[in-house]
């Protein structure tokens, strides 16, 4: 504050608006010049631009509308919707840092690289379209946030510093049957006189146009294209369908870059991945004889003497005949080194567990509210044995948003002593109607346990391959032995896209390969070399796309001051003008319906963030 008050950021280039910074530069500008050559390359790349723009305006503008009936009929039929992690304010923003399902430093670096692309794709189309960029920068907090592209807004949307500098019409059309012979002499002297200031306006700036050319050479190319007022040229104003181009290459751009990140991380990146094994350590006792040998959290434990596991009947194999005394060999795999564990089993035995054991619990999620931890097994539900996940899916299908459930569990700390847990469950977003507890559990045959540690069970390969399939499904390729039509292998293949940081595969929510997921797989094939590395790379490519994807669908959405607004507003007054409207009334009734559409989508988004909180006091 102190720095802008003193004149020092404006003498630098720079301006704050809050606790950004506006870094600007015209560095750039020569190599934006170079990049906007190929014209007709950027105005063909501008016109598909245009295509998806409207696509992805009719698909938002179709969930939005989609998540109001929702709200609307769950209110009708008695419930609404439960505040969970997936709807809290916080979590609707693309934010880094406030958005608890966007990992920091991947969110971050894929947040700046979908701005800048974003932000430059905006200034090449506009110097192809011989429109003026004044200077790009970047967007600094404490660390930068993004890019921009400053350009000439006069020429862009014709918008001028004098359109009041001379006489104009009045407002109400002259009538000269009912004017005095006065007022007809008036008019027509002010419309005289209009005319000729115009006139010579127009002589004097055609004429300083001319003088300014003499010295063009001698000045930056996007500086010459441009008009420049003060140096005497005519401002120039982009057509409607120039700036439908400019206003749509951001998008475009961002899409073109997701659709190249996802390519390289479903087809590329996780070809380069492959499982080491299926069975984790969740845990150790203290003072246990597993702990002593070395076994930790999060090895993944690849065999038992000699013996591969790879499924549960692997594991039962391998541990039939172990009994106390005898010395057990484990071959781990830890965060991606092998090594071999020995010790000798004391007094205890192996088993395998029934119930459901509960992996994680989400935070403000009803589960979390309830008092359920991870560790906790779950072996009844309202009465109700639970032998393992089917009893468990089963159970939980009769049981609808705001009912009351009562659990039975055994706390990993206390295995002998039952607890009965009570607790409301929450909707599912957006599928409102189904129960969610926000947690992620195990079954009877994916628990197991070695004297002193606990294991865990896990289709490593089964996930990586599903993960693969993504957009296969998304393309309508309906997986091997689905039942599934293709309709609806294309609407769960773009839902598990576009939800995949929320829910994932099963609810579980994928970020990435965290610190416990990157345990059961290692880079393989030409990628060997990248070792733990191959988790980097995959996560920021991911995060790119998915980034990238959704501030390209946002910023479609019809509504200002979004680009799918104006590009809204534009073919609007499009339509109009088809029907001999003149103009300035087209562009007049354009501009009040576009206003009008932004004012019920921003009411659509308050009522979606508003209602779990207030909707309870209506029922």
């Amino acid at each position: 504050i102190v720095l802008d008050r003193n004149g020092y950021l404006e003498a630098h280039n720079i301006s704050a608006t809050g606790p950004i910074l506006m870094i600007r530069t015209k560095r750039f500008l020569r190599t934006i010049d170079r990049l906007s050559k190929l014209r007709s390359f950027w105005r063909f790349f501008g016109d598909v631009g245009i295509f998806l723009m409207f696509v992805s305006m009719l698909f938002m503008t179709a969930v939005i509308l989609l998540a109001d009936y929702a709200l609307v009929s769950s209110y009708l039929e008695g419930s609404v919707p439960a505040v969970t992690q997936a709807n809290e304010v916080q979590n609707l923003l693309l934010i880094p840092g406030l958005n608890d399902f966007i990992p920091f430093t991947w969110g971050l670096a894929a947040l700046v690289i979908t701005l800048v692309v974003h932000e430059f794709s905006h200034a090449i189309m506009s110097r192809a379209e011989e429109i003026r960029v004044k200077s790009m920068g970047i967007l600094y907090a404490l660390v930068p946030v993004g890019g921009f592209a400053e350009i000439d807004e006069k020429e862009l949307f014709g918008k001028t510093d004098d359109e009041n500098e001379y006489p104009s019409e009045p407002a109400e059309e002259f009538n000269d049957l009912t004017a005095t012979i006065e007022e007809i002499r008036a008019h027509e002297a002010m419309m005289k006189a209009l005319e000729e200031a115009k006139k010579a306006e127009m002589e004097a700036a055609e004429k300083r146009a001319a003088e300014a050319v003499t010295v063009a050479g001698k000045t930056d190319e996007n500086e010459t294209a441009a008009a420049d007022p003060e140096a005497g040229q005519v401002p120039k104003k982009a057509t409607k369908h120039q700036r439908a181009r400019i206003l749509s290459a951001g998008v475009m751009a961002n899409f073109c870059t997701a659709f190249v990140a996802f390519v390289l991380f479903f087809g590329v990146v996780l070809g380069c991945i492959a499982p080491v094994g299926n069975f984790i350590i969740t845990g150790t006792a203290d003072g246990s004889a597993a702990q002593a040998a070395g076994l930790s959290e999060n090895m993944v434990v690849t065999a038992i003497n000699g013996v591969p596991l790879v499924t549960p009947e692997d594991f039962r194999s391998a541990t039939a005949d172990l009994s106390a005394g005898d010395t057990i060999t484990l071959t781990v795999s830890d965060h991606g080194k092998e090594k071999e564990i020995r010790y000798v089993i004391p007094e205890g035995s192996i088993s395998v567990r029934g119930g459901i054991r509960i992996l994680t619990v989400t935070e403000n999620s009803p589960a979390d509210n309830g008092g359920l931890k991870a560790g906790m097994t779950v072996i009844s539900v309202n009465g109700k044995t639970i032998t393992g996940t089917d009893d468990f899916v089963q159970v939980m299908a009769s049981v609808l948003p705001g009912d009351t459930i009562e659990l039975v569990v055994y706390d990993e700390n206390a295995p002998d002593l039952p607890e009965t847990i009570t607790m409301t469950v929450g909707a599912r977003p957006p599928e409102y109607e189904r129960s969610y507890l926000g947690i992620t559990y195990a079954g009877s045959d994916q628990i197991y346990g070695l004297p002193g540690a606990d294991l865990s069970y896990f289709n490593a390969e089964r996930y990586l391959e599903t993960l693969k399939k993504i957009p296969s499904m998304a393309a309508g390729t309906v997986p091997e032995g689905s039942e599934a039509g293709r309709l609806q292998t294309i609407v769960a293949g773009w839902f598990i896209l576009l939800s995949l940081p929320f829910f994932g595969l099963a609810g579980e929510g994928f970020t990435g390969f965290n610190e416990t997921l990157s345990c059961f797989y290692q880079a393989a094939g030409d990628a060997a070399f990248l070792g733990a590395g191959i988790f980097a790379v995959a996560n920021l490519l991911l995060w790119i796309g998915w980034m990238n994807f959704y501030v390209g669908l946002f910023n479609c959405i019809p509504s200002l001051p979004l680009d799918g607004g104006h590009v809204f507003r534009a073919a609007l007054q499009a339509v109009f003008e088809k029907f001999r409207t003149e103009e300035a009334k087209a562009e007049a009734l354009a501009g009040k319906i576009c206003l009008l559409m932004t004012a019920a989508i921003v009411i659509s988004f308050a009522f979606m963030i508003v209602w779990p909180y207030i909707g309870a006091y209506f029922l």
